[in-house]
């Protein structure tokens, strides 16, 4: 039988180097009077260094109609990104009148601001390229490995069986790009679920022929990139021309034979995919800024 803190959405609702508010809200089928959110955040913890964690508790806050809220406050808080994983963990307990009635411990968070501009990517107020490889696993090994490399994204296809991948890649340093057919309902709401909500879901990336069935996009663009949804959408080019594009898709993935046919459209950001033995470092260009990084295809 599903749990209600199954349901529990964990939020950064203030992104402050001096003060950071987690918000934690939890939605009731139906009114409980004397219902709170009760628990504790720990933190922070990064796999790669030692910590002194200290304990954050969760204080309640005024709730809307079917809405239960509580938030914690971190003074100084660690920031997560691929280079320092800070992640905050603990518990959070459903009470009604004065008796628990459920408990999750597997709650985590990083605190992570993502910005795509007009004229640069950013990652918590500072300027980030993607260095990206095509992934089906993570473990342990290969991160320290791909880390050396210097990789900071992994491009996954997402499926509603691989959220393992999400998860390890918050707890090693990586972001992921999950791409998706985007025509799947039994796809589309499993990934959301359990993939998005972690610190390291970068976004999604959505096939080109997609755009040209407004309701199929329409019904991806919902529930991928609703309110309170940070995640960036990208479109895979898969021919040119490419003709008009959703005005919220923030970037385009091309293999780099599309460059030339690309230059003078107004495009968003563009993220080149390559095969890994063409390592490049520098792209030649006439608008090197709108490169936002490059993404290797795993060797054949």
């Amino acid at each position: 039988m599903p749990r209600l803190l199954d349901l529990l959405d964990v939020q950064t609702t203030r992104f402050d180097p001096v003060e950071a508010e987690i918000t934690f809200t939890l939605p009731l089928d139906q009114p409980r009077e004397g219902a709170e959110l009760r628990g504790k955040l720990h933190g922070p913890r990064n796999v790669y260094t030692e910590t002194v964690e200290i304990a954050y508790p969760l204080r309640p806050i005024p709730s809307e109609a079917g809405l239960l809220r509580s938030r914690a406050i971190i003074p100084e808080a660690s920031l997560w990104e691929p280079k320092t994983p800070f992640l905050y963990h603990g518990t959070v307990e459903l009470w009604h009148n004065g008796q628990i009635l459920e408990r999750r411990a597997d709650v985590t968070h990083g605190l992570c601001h993502l910005l795509l501009r007009k004229d640069r990517l950013t990652l918590n107020g500072h300027r980030f390229v993607v260095h990206g490889l095509g992934a089906g696993r993570l473990c342990p090994d290969e991160g320290c490995r791909w880390r050396a490399k210097g990789i900071n994204l992994l491009w996954v296809e997402a499926d509603k069986d691989n959220a393992g991948i999400w998860e390890a890649a918050e707890r090693l340093g990586f972001f992921v790009l999950g791409e998706l057919a985007g025509d799947d309902d039994e796809v589309l709401w499993p990934v959301e679920a359990n993939h998005a909500r972690r610190v390291s879901s970068f976004g999604w990336v959505l096939p080109q022929h997609l755009t040209r069935h407004p309701q199929l996009w329409h019904n991806a663009m919902s529930l991928l990139h609703g309110p309170g949804k940070r995640h960036l959408i990208g479109v895979r080019i898969e021919e040119t021309p490419l003709g008009a594009l959703p005005g919220h898709v923030g970037f385009v993935v091309c293999e780099r034979r599309h460059l030339d046919d690309l230059v003078g459209h107004k495009l968003p950001r563009i993220v080149l995919l390559r095969r890994w033995s063409q390592a490049e470092s520098r792209f030649e260009w006439p608008d090197p800024e709108r490169i936002l990084g490059w993404i290797a295809k795993a060797p054949d």
